[in-house]
């Protein structure tokens, strides 16, 4: 199970229609997928078909079994096209039928109703990092993700346990919040998501200024190792090395005269191999 894919299809895999919109059906996005659908299929009056808890009406009540019908294959599509690949696939070996796709799609993707689902939650949610994700609020997303699949189990993430998560996976330039975080008592995952997500504009803000300064840094070291180089190339092509020295005596910078003579002693005296002391 791999969480770049589940991460990539909570991206790009958004089914959209008149009632809403819901993220589709994938190994992860269960418990997602089935409260979006709920809401969305009640707005189509379609929700008792999917849960299995209204019949067909008796045959002689004609307008009232055409209504049922257009109905059921209104819930049949909507359940169909909310699915990824492959529950799709999965979905062409069951009936046709509302209840018996909504019962079949959570016997094979409520990870969080097996033990072995529930521990395989629990890994992945102790595996994934914020670097994996392209914000933050991307990140805190998929850690709440976890939590509401595994809220109603015996293996529940715990408040701690989520902030702890949170708070110690953070980039640094988000420690100054979680220290302020620290100092408060009593704070519930809420308060936490809510500083964080609030702190996240400020830094995108801050970026380009950042950005700016170390590009005139940058820029100013760069004219002055191109000025360094060019005098040195310069005596160490044409062989002048006495404009050189005569630069250091002029302003009277004994000591750096010394250095200077100091080299030339270790290089036999070339002209030619003062560019190498000089750099």
């Amino acid at each position: 199970m791999s969480l770049s894919k589940f991460s990539a299809a909570k991206d790009d895999s958004v089914y959209c229609c008149k009632y809403g919109e819901a993220t589709r059906l994938s190994q992860l996005t269960y418990q997602e997928w089935s409260q979006d659908l709920q809401y969305l299929l009640q707005g189509a009056r379609t929700l008792e078909l999917a849960l299995g808890h209204e019949g067909a009406p008796p045959a002689n009540q004609h307008a009232r079994l055409l209504d049922f019908n257009r109905r059921e294959s209104l819930t049949v599509t909507f359940i169909y096209s909310w699915c990824s690949p492959e529950a799709k696939a999965f979905l062409r070996r069951i009936p046709r039928l509302p209840a018996a796709m909504w019962m079949a799609l959570a016997a094979k993707f409520d990870t969080a109703a097996s033990q072995a689902g529930r521990e395989c939650l629990i890994r992945e949610f102790n595996r994934i990092k914020c670097c994996d994700y392209s914000s933050v609020s991307a990140y805190i997303t998929a850690l709440m993700d976890f939590k509401d699949m595994l809220a109603w189990t015996d293996q529940a993430i715990t408040d701690p346990t989520f902030i702890s998560c949170l708070t110690s996976s953070l980039p640094d330039p988000y420690d100054t919040t979680v220290q302020l975080l620290h100092q408060q008592a009593n704070l519930s995952v809420t308060d936490h998501i809510t500083s964080i997500q609030q702190y996240e504009p400020t830094l995108r803000i801050k970026a380009p200024e950042a950005s700016t300064s170390n590009v005139t840094a940058t820029s100013g070291s760069a004219l002055y190792s191109r000025v360094s180089s060019t005098d040195s190339s310069n005596s160490g092509l044409h062989g002048k090395g006495r404009s050189f020295r005569g630069r250091g005596r002029s302003r009277d910078r004994g000591s750096y005269c010394n250095s200077w003579s100091r080299s030339n002693s270790s290089v036999g005296g070339r002209a030619d191999d003062r560019s190498s002391s000089i750099t």
